[in-house]
């Protein structure tokens, strides 16, 4: 969140103006200004700790801070809290200092589970030899590895007046200023002051490093706050990889009584969500208080954005630079368009905190611009801004959808001018829709066209069926059955584009609220095509599928958002039917149905396919999802970096129930949460003509779960059918750590095998273990993963059925404390490696050879239970 400067002082700018010839003479000019000595009042960072045992109750290796004192509670519902030293990986940080032992050093404090509100809870206090003033800086380091999308789910530091200490809970104890992450999604960070609570505008991910979800060069944030006059405070977030400007707030109200200082800090971690290879860990580093003298100075508001079109030439580039203190001078501020100094004028004259700068030089018609903004204090801190735009205006390759007889006002219907542009569109040209909501029926696109939607329009689908032909592509797909209309259209096209970060409104909130699939509209569908682009466009309110790609080959769908916002009823958000190379990525979806849904209704399949950084913040049913049609082949296909939340079935699912052969598939690094269900895998057929397809090489690498609102467990099961058995084959699990919800009191029985029902994890009721039910499956491996329930349950976290060559391999077998004897149902060649936490004597129910015989060292005899058949 940036505030204007130039509104909040209630200034124009002087005729005051300054040529600055080139960046070398600002930085000889610059030799000479360092007027204030740089000064470190106090100081210290976790690689100093590494000298003692550990990050402890009473430790103090830095100056300017009193010790740490640390408060963890006591609750016993589950989860785990305290602190470490964490090193190798911690926060990627542009001030490391190379050659030195730990330099990516942080401490660490982690409050994990899904427990009640203020279940779970970590706190570190440490007060300031002196109260912070209006000349120094507090900054600090923090990255998040996870915390949950729950309210309750949060962490981050506290400045306070005083240093109360006393327990959890008096963290926020004369709180003058917080700043924490809760919540999932792309505005997660908050500060609480005067104002009360606001995002500031981070995506959870510029914050987030976790080596266990492969995120190895974590980023990390820098924060810096100073305190200002009247009782105010001046914020900045950097990047700690790169030092660029993420928020920026100044001037904002102090939380608390009015000019109590602030003498302490509290660092703080609520029921983060994670577990095992550190999904909810706070890291920490480099505590210090500075002068402001030290500070660099930030550039902001600047005008145009960065990557604008169609900018006026006669447009004045603006913007403005703040500093912590009266260290700036246009004398030192530099702007160069295209390698080239700009003239500036400036709003004072004089040494000041804060600068609106604008250009007085003319901009050029028809061009494109490459900007650079470089700010240099009086102390000699730097501060500098790239971004583009272009001033092209309306040539032979646009054609502007007004000239044709659009127009914008939201009633008239406008589907022959947005054809006619299109039609008169020349090779590699762009249709224009701009400032305004465009009404309209089916579009059909052309070979070798953009429709640029710009963020001034809305093309708005028309309510009525009579505006929408009956579309019939010679694909000869069975998933034609569901796909009759479109607002957007393109069949047998080559190197079409649509973007344009406008939106498209499917006008699913007013009309189409009910009916078979057939009867409403698909938002995008491109079909028999080859080089196709959706990128940065949001699509609301779609009537059915919102994008549909059928038979589309070399199709690339990129920061694209949907957001159906509570319609359900088949309102998929991103459809994905017998494709080859495929790119999805940066996406956000709220759909009314699956988000992510790959299909086939061919022979011809989906291969090589890739769905990478794009978060899920609802569905209707499933997050991530291979089936239910599945009548090809499926390979090469990977999901990664990607958040789930709030699924009302699967945040994965892999079905092939109509005869598809699914192979070499990959989950990796997915965080997910307030899920019905983690996993879904079934083969099987719902067609008694056909028999069922295969399921061969599953990977599940980096999965982190937590929040899950149902008790049923993961199926994951293979079937019989004709008196033959379909087995899974070759799944892995690999660094899997989910907390299930548990809260069974029995042990159901197994499930009736599968009869060709829609395929949903809900088909059947609660399973026999809590976490994973495997049945019909050969070769299915766990790797250092972590398994719990939320709630006891006297269900196992595996139970199995015909299982094949089951290999658990430690760090521990997973057993819920409290629950008594650990209950193991294993079939055929089991093999347990390094399991370090079950003891007693073996004994088996019905009297079978025991298969851990000689295989589990340690010490002592083990003891495992088999469930009857």
């Amino acid at each position: 969140m940036t505030v204007s400067i130039a509104s909040r002082l209630n200034m124009k700018p002087s005729k005051f103006t300054i040529v600055i010839p080139s960046i070398a003479a600002v930085v000889a000019t610059l030799a000479f200004a360092c007027s204030a000595p740089a000064q470190t009042i106090a100081y210290d960072d976790a690689a100093a700790y590494y000298a003692t045992p550990n990050w402890t109750n009473g430790a103090n290796r830095g100056f300017g801070f009193t010790p740490w004192v640390m408060a963890t509670n006591t609750f016993s519902g589950g989860g785990s809290r305290g602190w470490y030293l964490n090193n190798g990986y911690a926060i990627a940080s542009s001030t490391n200092v190379g050659g030195t032992a730990y330099t990516n050093c942080s401490w660490g404090m982690y409050a994990n589970g899904t427990a009640p509100a203020g279940g779970n809870r970590t706190v570190a206090y440490r007060g300031f030899a002196d109260s912070l003033t209006t000349n120094v800086t507090f900054k600090l380091q923090w990255m998040s590895e996870g915390i949950g999308f729950a309210a309750t789910n949060f962490g981050g530091f506290a400045l306070r007046n005083g240093n109360s200490a006393g327990g959890v809970s008096s963290y926020e104890t004369g709180y003058r200023f917080q700043f924490y992450y809760a919540g999932g999604g792309t505005n997660s960070y908050l500060v609480e002051d005067g104002k009360g609570v606001t995002a500031v505008g981070i995506p959870f991910a510029q914050g987030y490093g976790n080596s266990a979800g492969g995120n190895v060069n974590a980023a990390g944030l820098n924060c810096e706050f100073t305190l200002e006059t009247n009782d105010t405070y001046r914020f900045v977030v950097r990047s700690a990889t790169n030092n660029e400007v993420l928020a920026f707030l100044d001037g904002q109200p102090l939380a608390g009584t009015a000019e109590s200082t602030i003498d302490s800090v509290a660092l703080f971690a609520n029921e983060t969500t994670g577990s095992g290879g550190g999904g909810g860990d706070q890291n920490y580093n480099r505590m210090q208080i500075v002068s402001t003298t030290l500070i660099p100075p930030v550039i902001v508001n600047v005008q145009p954005a960065n990557g604008a079109f169609f900018v006026n030439p006669s447009t004045n580039i603006s913007f403005d630079v703040d500093s912590s203190g009266p260290f700036l001078s246009g004398a030192n501020v530099m702007l160069l368009l295209n390698g080239v100094a700009q003239t500036l004028v400036f709003n004072t004259t004089r040494a000041a905190q804060k600068l609106l700068a604008t250009n007085t030089t003319p901009l050029a018609t028809n061009v494109q611009y490459s900007a650079t903004i470089i700010a240099v204090d009086v102390n000699g801190n730097s501060a500098t801004n790239t971004f583009g735009f272009n001033t092209v205006q309306t040539n032979s390759l646009w054609r502007d959808v007004d000239n044709y007889g659009a127009v914008g006002d939201g009633v008239t219907m406008n589907t022959a001018a947005i054809q006619a542009a299109i039609s008169a569109c020349p090779l590699n040209g762009v249709v224009w829709l701009h400032n305004g909501t465009f009404l309209s029926g089916t579009i059909f696109l052309t070979n070798n066209l953009t429709l640029y939607i710009d963020p001034t329009a809305t093309l708005l689908g028309s309510g009525s069926t009579n505006n929408y032909p009956i579309l019939d592509p010679p694909a000869n797909n069975g998933q034609q059955v569901n796909c009759d209309m479109a607002l957007v259209y393109a069949q047998s096209c080559t190197n079409i584009t649509v973007t344009g970060g406008g939106t498209i409104n499917g006008n699913g909130r007013n009309y189409f609220t009910s009916g078979v699939e057939a009867t409403r509209p698909i938002s995008i569908w491109t079909a028999l095509c080859n080089q196709v682009n959706l990128q940065n466009i949001n699509i609301v309110d779609a009537a059915m599928w919102t994008m549909v790609n059928m038979q589309s080959d070399y199709l690339t769908i990129s920061n694209m958002t949907v957001n159906d916002d509570g319609l359900n009823g088949n309102r998929d958000g991103c459809d994905v039917v017998d494709c080859w190379h495929v790119t999805i990525e940066n996406c956000t979806i709220d759909s009314g149905d699956d988000s992510i849904c790959l299909k086939s209704g061919s022979s011809r399949g989906v291969n090589d396919l890739l769905v990478q950084n794009c978060t899920i913040t609802r569905s209707q049913s499933n997050g991530l999802k291979i089936g239910t049609a599945t009548t090809g082949t499926f390979t090469n296909i990977t999901f990664q970096n990607c958040t789930v939340m709030n699924t009302a079935h699967s945040a994965m699912a892999v079905e092939s129930v109509d005869g598809g052969a699914i192979s070499d598939v990959t989950f990796q690094n997915i965080n997910f949460s307030s899920c019905q269900n983690a996993i879904f895998i079934i083969l099987g057929s719902r067609d008694v003509g056909i028999a069922p397809g295969s399921i061969n090489g599953i990977t599940y690498q980096n999965i982190t779960g937590s929040s899950m609102t149902d008790t049923r467990g993961c199926p994951i099961s293979g079937c019989i059918t004709n008196g033959v058995t379909y087995r899974l084959k070759n799944i892995l699990f690999d660094n899997v750590n989910i907390s299930f919800a548990g809260g069974l009191n029995i042990i159901p029985p197994v499930p009736p095998e599968y009869a060709g029902q829609y395929p949903e994890n809900t088909m059947w009721t609660n399973l026999s273990a809590y976490g994973y039910y495997i049945r019909h499956a050969t070769n299915v491996t766990f790797t250092n993963c972590f398994t719990s329930a939320a709630s006891t349950d006297a269900r196992p976290w595996i139970a199995t059925n015909d299982v094949s060559n089951l290999t658990v391999i430690g760090p521990e077998l997973n057993i819920l404390p409290g629950t008594g004897n650990p209950v193991l149902q294993w079939n055929k060649s089991f093999t347990l490696q390094t399991a370090t936490n079950v003891t007693a004597t073996f004994t088996d129910l019905t009297g079978a050879f025991s298969p851990y015989t000689n295989q589990i060292t340690g010490g002592g005899s083990q003891r495992f239970f088999r469930l009857r058949q």
